[in-house]
């Protein structure tokens, strides 16, 4: 009895394409699985037939996923079907390189690098990079900076980028070339290395033993690669070594790659055929998770992408109603919507509620707990809360009650540019003052433009008290000074985007309480609940990012913030209409994502205004249903005031993107759907 009528009998029957991909023994096999195309039993099918059918031994085999999530869940799926089969080794390549490096370690006597993110380790990778990080910028490194920072250090080594093309990227973090140097100098200097150091390390060995990569290449002459649209330059290699002598079974979707920030390359999907010659591609394109209406439309969608194989998703279910576009008067009003259609759904069915960035959840987890529903947040960190952002906003009110608070002084001293050396001063002699202003006005070496900046913080904070907490943010971004230092926070290696994104998230929750008292209890609930509520396994509703969300599915899917200038993002289009195709496609590779996660229905969360303006809908709402996009027009010749290049006069208008001419600052291009989400323009006329 084969593989196929083994299988037949336990009710699992492939169609023509799974059938075939079970059954090919080409050496070299390219796997394009479309979302809900059953891949994963496809795969441990066709590894038992190579065990059960072909003979093969089954420690011959090594099959690479990038989640020990996925490599557990693979093992286990392949004892369920088979449980006569000796389960072969399921893997991270992490995992794998690991292996390669104590191997390397036993041959040739040599010492192995400690692990820095070890569990047991005492000097976490995540305060070195603060340490290194505070003296380079005598500044705290926050956890959303701290996420960054730690991913652009990947991106560097998965895409093995030499310290001199640093330049030719944009990255974020501030002098990264001087913090990566410090922290490779460090390891390499106290015996340590980190998980991409297993990559590297790994392919270095290959290159200076080739007697131990020959060995291995005939201990695992069978490889396979899942979720292969995920791999990086570095990984690629590391695979394409040791499938020189070998075969390789590479299965993933290019169509589905979202990780580019980790250094992720679809690209090499597409080369797959150069890279091995003699190279055979299928596809698997029938998706059985969801409704034909969003197949469909999914598959017209992601066609507008260039650099991808032709796929034809499709669907054998009945065809209905399955997307529901929910056009909303105002922005913020799509939480309370959220609300609404939870309500309304069937108890049993499973819902997620899918957003861009983890910071989109907090007002709805804020309504959610207030109304008493319990959810379930998937890998939902509580980070927001310690960004600069957000302590300097209290850090502002706890000096408008207590005006000698040298703690919260110290958070905000520099970002009233005040010197470290008057901070140091300060903190000498701030309990002979009631108010650490005046001891700053006593210093003698302090410009008399800065003193008088001075004296109009001191004689404006206490006004705060009084305020609503709403109104007191607005405040402190106008009257204190506090949106000078963001813009110049965003001209020095942090996005406008991401520091506006925080400011309009703190005041989504703050509009909702009376007192400042009130809102800051309130964020200090939120934090413990947020991280309390990935432990919450087994709800019915599910919140994440649709980075986290990949893999999963779910009855029905409510996507928020689909507006122009936030999904897709300014800059991918920027981007787009520069020449650079590439982020804009991630974008449009990540809505296609988000959308495939439903089973049943999609609902589309859009608003025709943000803070009492004009905003448009997402272009993929367009290119999803189908339709002709509309583009918002009839802004030309009205006057505008913008936070930063104050007034003018908008002179076109292409889509999202606004060209205005302003009095001081000549022409400048901006969103404005996303200006208007964050209050940094005003239609005037």
């Amino acid at each position: 009895m084969n593989i196929i009528e083994q299988l037949q009998k336990k009710q699992i029957r492939f169609n023509e394409q799974q059938e075939q991909a079970v059954l090919d023994d080409s050496r070299y096999l390219l796997l394009l699985a479309v979302p809900g195309s059953g891949k994963t039993t496809v795969m441990v099918s066709r590894l038992a037939r190579m065990i059960g059918e072909n003979g093969i031994e089954p420690q011959q085999l090594l099959t690479m996923t990038f989640s020990r999530e996925a490599a557990r869940d693979m093992a286990m799926r392949f004892h369920a079907l088979f449980p006569e089969l000796a389960v072969p080794r399921f893997s991270t390549i992490h995992s794998f390189c690991h292996f390669v490096l104590r191997q390397y370690a036993v041959a040739y006597r040599r010492q192995l690098p400690r692990n820095i993110e070890a569990e047991n380790t005492a000097l976490k990778r995540s305060v070195l990079l603060r340490r290194i990080y505070q003296n380079f910028h005598q500044d705290y490194l926050g956890d959303d900076a701290l996420d960054i920072l730690s991913s652009e250090i990947s991106f560097i080594k998965n895409r093995m980028i030499r310290p001199e093309d640093f330049s030719a990227f944009h990255f974020e973090t501030q002098g990264l070339d001087t913090i990566f140097q410090e922290y490779e100098n460090f390891k390499r200097n106290n015996g340590l290395m980190d998980f991409d150091d297993m990559l590297s390390i790994c392919l270095e060995i290959f290159d200076k033993c080739p007697q131990l990569l020959s060995s291995l290449c005939r201990q695992f002459p069978y490889i396979s690669v899942d979720e292969a649209q995920d791999t990086s330059p570095l990984q690629h290699k590391i695979i394409q070594r040791l499938a020189d002598k070998g075969s390789l079974f590479m299965v993933g979707d290019e169509d589905q790659s979202i990780y580019s920030f980790r250094g992720a390359c679809p690209e090499l999907l597409l080369d797959f055929p150069r890279s091995y010659p003699g190279a055979k591609i299928l596809k698997m394109e029938q998706n059985f998770r969801s409704a034909r209406e969003i197949v469909e439309s999914a598959d017209r969608f992601i066609r507008q992408n260039k650099h991808r194989y032709d796929k034809n998703m499709y669907c054998d279910k009945p065809d209905g109603d399955c997307i529901y576009d929910m056009e909303l008067d105002d922005y913020r009003s799509q939480y309370g919507q959220v609300l609404t259609l939870l309500d309304a759904l069937p108890p049993k069915d499973s819902v997620a509620v899918l957003y861009r960035n983890n910071e989109s959840a907090v007002p709805l987890i804020d309504l959610l707990d207030k109304k008493g529903i319990p959810f379930y947040a998937r890998e939902h960190r509580a980070s927001f809360f310690s960004h600069f952002v957000v302590r300097d906003m209290l850090s502002f009110f706890r000096l408008s009650r207590c005006p000698n608070d040298i703690e919260a002084f110290r958070n905000i001293y520099y970002k009233l540019y005040l010197s470290r050396k008057i901070y140091q001063y300060a903190e000498r002699h701030y309990t002979e003052y009631d108010n650490i202003f005046d001891l700053v006005l006593t210093v003698r070496m302090l410009p008399k433009y800065t003193a008088q900046r001075i004296r109009d913080i001191r004689d404006r904070l206490p006004k705060l008290c009084g305020m609503r907490p709403l109104r007191a943010i607005s405040y402190i971004e106008d009257s204190l000074g506090y949106h000078d230092f963001l813009s110049s926070r965003a001209d020095n290696g942090f996005t406008a985007e991401t520091l506006q994104q925080k400011l309009n998230i703190l005041k989504s929750v703050a509009a909702g309480y009376d007192t400042i008292d009130s809102f800051v209890s309130r964020l200090q609930e939120l934090e413990r609940l947020i991280g309390k509520s990935k432990d919450r396994t087994g709800m019915r509703i599910t919140l994440s990012t649709i980075h986290s969300a990949k893999g999963q599915e779910f009855d029905h899917v409510i996507l928020l913030d689909l507006i122009e200038g936030i999904f897709p993002g300014a800059d991918a289009v920027k981007e787009k209409n520069s020449g650079n195709p590439f982020p804009y496609e991630e974008e449009v590779r990540l809505f296609y994502v988000a959308a495939t996660r439903a089973k049943k229905r999609l609902y589309l969360m859009e608003a025709r205004k943000i803070n009492g303006c004009p905003a448009y809908p997402s272009r993929f709402l367009s290119h999803l249903l189908g339709e002709m996009p509309q583009e918002p027009s009839g802004m030309e010749g009205r006057r505008i005031y913008h936070s930063t290049y104050r007034n003018g006069v908008i002179l076109s208008q292409e889509g999202d993107t606004i060209t205005a001419e302003f009095e001081l600052f000549g022409q400048r291009s901006f969103s404005l759907s996303y200006c208007m989400e964050h209050g940094v323009i005003k239609i005037m006329n």
